[in-house]
């Protein structure tokens, strides 16, 4: 039955564990399976599962512009504190619809790894 389900659900050949809601389901038949997928507490799980991982893609996204952001002031020799300047603010804020990092953040996490 966990096979049809890979990724949803696990077993350890007795029990059917549900990985999402983090629970067991009594049964082990496929009415069982069926009716713990339409119960309230899954569908929520389902949710929030999806949520996380929508934003944990946003946050890798702002994490790779953070990188080349910080790469690209550091190999053209620009000092980081110039990215507190209005016109590089606005400029980035105008054409890229992201926020400047603090430089704070830019150098406790990205200037050590670029060197």
């Amino acid at each position: 039955m966990a096979s049809q389900y890979e990724g949803i659900l696990r077993t350890d050949k007795s029990v059917l564990f549900c990985i999402y809601c983090n629970c067991s389901i009594t049964g082990g038949k496929t009415f069982n399976v069926k009716q713990h997928f339409e119960t309230h507490k899954h569908k929520l799980c389902v949710e929030r599962r999806s949520e996380k991982t929508e934003s944990q893609l946003l946050l890798n996204k702002y994490n790779t512009f953070s990188k080349d952001f910080c790469k690209i002031f550091l190999s053209a020799n620009i000092p980081l504190e110039k990215a507190r300047h209005p016109s590089v603010i606005e400029f980035l804020g105008k054409h890229t619809n992201k926020t400047v990092p603090s430089v704070t953040n830019l150098r406790l996490k990205y200037v050590p790894a670029l060197y």
